[in-house]
């Protein structure tokens, strides 16, 4: 039975979509090391935390607006960036702060490590507002591209879906696709929305029953697929 590792943002998390991995869980064991807020630069050092054996990997192509900087040195212990444990356990709140285009988290929604470094992140957002939005689309899927090519070459099975990315179902790249379309084009009713960003899990569930879980037995002969 392969292990099945969840990537993504916090879409993918057990706290807004606990149902991707629970119902996951009926078939195989699950890693989730989805990280709220982070984006498709902080995939990189999650893949590398799996170096052992080959799996399915269930990938949430990020929105190209996500951006990460480094906090916190001196409390950084140095190579856990790569270890499943920093994402596991939520170790990287103490030193990776997330801020987009449009949202910056109000202070205290940040560790205490990072709080003091708020105002500086207001002012880096007010730069990325000058950004070459289609430069950051395609650099985005790119590097989406290049974590598909990198997993597949180890022996794993990649299998994509997205909440919001604008390129993924459209990209000249043959991604493994879940779905036909990024999640939310299904859903153009806000009120499916509590918090106002994430779909409530109740309507993503039967996605995953339905297609997340087709996918996966589709991939592997030796996971039970319950009918």
């Amino acid at each position: 039975m392969k292990k099945i590792v969840i990537l993504g943002t916090s879409h993918s998390t057990i706290r807004y979509s606990p149902s991707l991995t629970t119902t996951l869980q009926t078939v195989a064991e699950v890693e989730n090391l989805a990280a709220y807020g982070h984006g498709i630069d902080t995939y990189f050092p999650r893949v590398m935390s799996q170096a052992g054996g080959t799996g399915i990997f269930i990938i949430e192509a990020p929105h190209h607006t996500r951006y990460t900087e480094f906090m916190n040195e001196g409390a950084y212990v140095k190579g856990a960036y790569s270890t499943p444990e920093f994402w596991t356990s939520k170790q990287y709140m103490k030193h990776l702060a997330f801020y987009s285009k449009t949202v910056l988290l109000e202070t205290n929604d940040y560790d205490e490590a990072l709080r003091s470094s708020r105002n500086d992140l207001k002012a880096l957002q007010r730069v990325k507002l000058l950004a070459n939005q289609q430069l950051e689309l395609e650099d985005n899927i790119i590097k989406c591209c290049m974590l598909d090519g990198f997993l597949k070459n180890r022996g794993h099975k990649v299998l994509w879906w997205t909440a919001n990315n604008k390129l993924l179902h459209t990209y000249n790249y043959p991604f493994n696709l879940i779905l036909d379309k990024p999640l939310f084009d299904n859903f153009e009713d806000k009120k499916l929305f509590s918090d106002g960003y994430h779909l409530d899990d109740q309507h993503f569930q039967p996605y995953v029953e339905n297609h997340f879980l087709k996918e996966v037995h589709n991939e592997t002969a030796d996971i039970y697929y319950p009918i």
